[in-house]
């Protein structure tokens, strides 16, 4: 959770520098795209009553981008609302594919090419 955005970029460059050829990288943050957490969060940040203190929310396509400006191979995108991928109903999957762009934490699986 770094304030700045060449801050933050600079994060996932040093976590590819230390990832092995072919290893993963594991990264999920909150979700901008879940607005009552991030309205949450953000009036409890103004208001000092955070135990985690700054907090950067990132949409999906910001953080994919981040990762693919590192050269990184993206293998899977995930967040908390994909918890149905079982079922067999057609409808249902394609309403819970929709759905999984906004769950309060999101994230991406990555590989180091």
């Amino acid at each position: 959770h770094i304030p700045s955005a060449v801050d933050r970029e600079k994060v996932i460059s040093e976590m590819k520098r230390v990832t092995k050829k072919r290893g993963y990288i594991i990264l999920t943050v909150p979700n901008r795209l879940n607005l009552a957490l991030y309205y949450d969060h953000k009036k409890r940040m103004r208001e000092q009553k955070t135990d985690f203190g700054y907090e950067y929310f990132y949409t999906p396509w910001e953080l994919r981008r981040i990762l693919v400006r590192n050269n990184l191979k993206i293998i899977r995108f995930i967040s908390e609302l994909w918890l149905v991928g079982g079922y067999k109903n057609y409808l249902f999957r394609i309403f819970n594919r929709a759905l999984q762009y906004f769950g309060g934490r999101m994230g991406y699986l990555a590989q180091k090419r």
